[in-house]
């Protein structure tokens, strides 16, 4: 991005990647009931990391993370020039997972047709996201001492720094629970009744 360094060796590498399976069996237990059931994984994973070429201890600056994920430089900022360092929001990781089980039966009886079931899913996602972890530093013409962004650097006076020591693991938890009842009534040639009941419960993250 244009607000982050021009300089070669800081930049980000980023990985995506999605995996979808699918498992059904459908069986006939007698002429009038039919059962389908399906097993599901659903799995998202998203990671963004720092290219991490040069260190805060190679430049005297110090080290604020014990992680070895976080390695790089501090984001630099000197006004009139290209940023230099690894960009404050990274690294960070997610992993997604969603495993379902869903089963329908459908049961014909005269006129009627009645399907029933459930659907059942489990989510959890585990998660980090080490943000400002290498810490920045900003030098800017205004309101400093020499009235020079590049002279104020030289002479060690930033604008503002900062910096995050964070631990923050995500181990999100979540389930839902669908069940149904839906009866398809046909009347007549030209008219068919349908009315069902749904009851869905999806627990807070935790």
């Amino acid at each position: 991005g244009a607000a982050f360094s021009l300089v070669p060796g800081f930049g980000d590498t980023v990985k995506r990647r999605s995996q979808n399976v699918m498992a059904g069996l459908t069986l006939v237990l007698t002429p009038n009931l039919v059962n389908e059931t399906r097993v599901a994984l659903s799995r998202v994973a998203a990671s963004v990391t720092q290219e991490a070429s040069q260190r805060n201890s190679d430049l005297g600056l110090p080290v604020t993370s014990p992680n070895a994920r976080d390695a790089g430089l501090s984001f630099i900022t000197v006004t009139g020039l290209s940023p230099l360092g690894d960009e404050g929001n990274n690294p960070q990781n997610s992993v997604t997972n969603v495993y379902q089980v869903l089963d329908t039966a459908s049961y014909v009886h005269g006129a009627h047709l009645i399907k029933f079931g459930g659907d059942l899913r489990f989510a959890q996602q585990n998660a980090f996201r080490d943000v400002e972890s290498r810490g920045r530093l900003q030098f800017s013409p205004f309101a400093q001492i020499s009235g020079n962004a590049m002279a104020d650097l030289l002479l060690g006076f930033p604008l503002l720094t900062s910096v995050a020591r964070v631990d923050n693991p995500q181990h999100l938890r979540t389930q839902s629970y669908n069940f149904f009842v839906n009866d398809s009534f046909r009347v007549g040639t030209g008219l068919t009744l349908t009315a069902g009941l749904r009851y869905e419960y999806n627990s807070p993250p935790v």
